[in-house]
């Protein structure tokens, strides 16, 4: 029966086309055949039709890490300047666009951000507070306890006076001065009482924001505003803008002088938060600012800060070294180990400094504060090249044992970086015997509440640590409300070193943000002058010396010592190190930003961050 139907619709097929040859119509395109094997699975797939399969897209790998590079011992991520030569070529899917401004030396020198990121996602789009609360319902927060009821609150052109009551607290944003007339208050773990004055205080929404508290019955004071030109960033990174003010919008309840610089913050439900400490960290704090005892053979405090990234080590380190200050007439020393985010300096630093006045601001408010030593490690995590990690942490212990001979009974602050997994927990191991550690303070944020590391646990329980004080603490949460990340601050950090004026310049601190790099004099370094140019942790030959410092930041370091490499000299007669660095020590001078070279006059052209302008020269 199949076969008749079939050959009945052939004849008829068959007419219809004669017919339409007759009449000129042009006959239309025969149906491709489908073969019985292939029609009775069209029918079956009809019948049984399957879900469909999405398959997604795969993932591209992340770019390959681009070499550092060390000149005269330095050390950095080199970024080539495009040349003509680059005109009209392609760029690999997964490289962003380099775009060159001109007149905005970070395009030319920082894109795309290859010093602090090898991803451009993670730098920060220029997004307000308010877009970042709309990503979910807005709440209102109370930052402050006052109550602005009337008679409480005094103005005098740029201040604004207050009474506190026992219990009350005020959160401020911006840049301020404190006064005291009365009582006393406190803020960042610093008092202040009747007749004393202290500040610049800096508050800009990147982190949290201090609060001022009453210490007593009552207290009264003055808040006055501070003119600095830390607030004017934003003319050399627009991303900034809106750190140093609030905006006005009635999601902000706040009160603010007629032309000041600063912000009273009572309730609000955008992105901010009070520096607030949990009252486990203020019974530790409480408990480690007892005087240490300099008689009878007592050791000094080593007090070693652990955690995990993102739990507030560094917050807390401000906070310790301001409770310990009145407490030790020596002042603190602080050995800084988180090459990412230091504290007093930008990335790829480890130092050790000596403090001897309150922390009233983030780090990148005093990065230009001296050091008794500043080694350049070169990269912004310990894992990077764990070995020279140790070095470096060994040669700065051993500069504190010397400074301890000068002024014995100094307490010692370690900071560590966030790598507590792997080597990084066996780097902190060997820590708690080699710096001598008395305090352990391990930060930890979990559901459950902090707990220490099995690993970490393990090692304490040994005779050789069991004199060490371990406290374990909740960790804090990132001020800012997400709107910046770690990308984004070490980038904030090393434009405020650049763009610093040498120390003493204003007792606020100064910052030249008017000026751009490309429009500032370059020191003129002579080829002859460098022992040598190295490369951190890969091999380029030396035909590319040239390109890979040039237009880079890199580290400039003193140096007495020789290498056992070999020296050989490039194609334009610059001292070069072939092996991997380093291959030096010495000490850390400055960072600079190759600006250019010159082959002709064998000269590099170097832009000095100002706050070491002085070491410099």
């Amino acid at each position: 029966m199949a076969q008749k139907n079939n050959n009945n619709n052939t004849a008829a097929a068959a007419m219809s086309k004669r017919k339409m040859e007759e009449s000129g119509e042009a006959a239309p395109s025969p149906a491709p055949r489908m073969s019985a094997m292939s029609a009775l699975a069209a029918r079956r797939a009809r019948q049984n039709t399957a879900p469909e399969v999405v398959v997604p897209e795969p993932t591209p790998p992340p770019p390959p890490p681009t070499p550092t590079v060390r000149a005269k011992q330095t050390r950095k991520k080199p970024v080539r300047r495009p040349s003509q030569q680059d005109a009209g070529k392609k760029t690999k899917p997964d490289d962003p666009p380099i775009d060159v401004d001109v007149a905005n030396p970070f395009a030319l020198l920082m894109q795309p951000a290859t010093l602090f990121n090898n991803r451009t996602e993670d730098v920060m789009s220029d997004v307000s507070m308010e877009e970042v609360e709309e990503r979910g319902a807005p709440v209102e927060v109370r930052l402050s306890t006052f109550e602005p009821t009337e008679g409480r609150v005094v103005r005098e052109a740029e201040r604004l006076g207050f009474g506190l009551r026992e219990g009350e607290t005020l959160c401020l944003a911006g840049l301020f001065s404190i006064t005291v007339t009365a009582g006393a208050v406190s803020i960042l773990n610093t008092t202040i009482s009747a007749g004393g004055t202290i500040g610049p205080v800096y508050a800009p929404v990147t982190h949290a924001l201090p609060v001022i508290r009453c210490v007593g019955a009552a207290a009264e004071f003055m808040v006055g505003s501070v003119r600095s030109s830390v607030t004017e960033v934003d003319r050399i990174a627009p991303q900034f803008r809106n750190i140093w003010t609030l905006p006005t919008t009635p999601r902000l309840k706040a009160i603010a002088p007629s032309g000041g610089t600063f912000t009273v913050v009572l309730a609000t439900s955008l992105a901010l938060t009070a520096l607030d400490p949990a009252p486990a960290w203020t019974d530790a704090l409480a408990t480690l600012s007892t005087p240490p005892t300099l008689g009878g053979g007592e050791k000094p405090k080593i007090i070693l800060l652990t955690g995990a990234k993102g739990t507030g080590k560094s917050t807390l380190s401000r906070l310790l070294l301001n409770a310990l200050l009145p407490a030790s007439p020596s002042g603190i020393c602080f050995l800084d180990l988180d090459p990412g985010q230091p504290e007093f300096g930008p990335s790829t630093i480890l130092s050790l400094s000596h403090i001897t006045s309150p922390i009233l601001g983030p780090s990148f408010t005093h990065s230009s504060r001296a050091s008794l030593l500043r080694l350049h490690y070169g990269y912004t995590s310990a894992a990077a090249d764990p070995d020279y990690y140790k070095t470096c942490t060994a040669r700065l212990f051993a500069a504190y044992r010397t400074h301890l001979e000068r002024m014995p009974g100094t307490p010692l602050v370690v900071n560590t970086s966030g790598w507590i997994k792997g080597i990084g927990l066996e780097l902190l191991q060997s820590f708690l015997t080699s710096l001598h550690v008395t305090h352990l303070l391990h930060l930890e944020s979990t559901p459950n509440g902090p707990f220490l590391p099995p690993d970490l646990a393990e090692t304490l329980a040994m005779p050789k640590c069991s004199s060490i004080t371990t406290t374990l603490l909740p960790g804090a949460t990132a001020g800012g409300g997400g709107r910046f990340t770690s990308a984004d601050l070490r980038l904030l950090q090393m434009s405020y070193y650049l763009h610093a004026t040498p120390p003493g310049a204003s007792a606020a601190g100064h910052w030249d943000f008017g000026t751009r790099l490309t429009h500032t004099r370059p020191y003129l370094l002579p080829f002859s002058a460098l022992r040598a140019v190295e490369v951190l942790g890969e091999r380029i030959v030396p035909e590319e010396v040239v390109t890979a410092v040039d237009c880079t930041i890199v580290g400039l370091i003193s140096t007495t010592t020789s290498s056992s490499a070999a020296i050989v000299q490039t194609p334009e007669g610059i001292p070069f190190i072939p092996e991997a660095g380093p291959n030096f020590e010495g000490e850390l001078v400055a960072l600079g930003v190759v600006r250019g070279v010159d082959v002709e006059r064998g000269e590099l052209h170097v832009l000095v961050g100002g706050a070491d302008l002085e070491r410099w020269e």
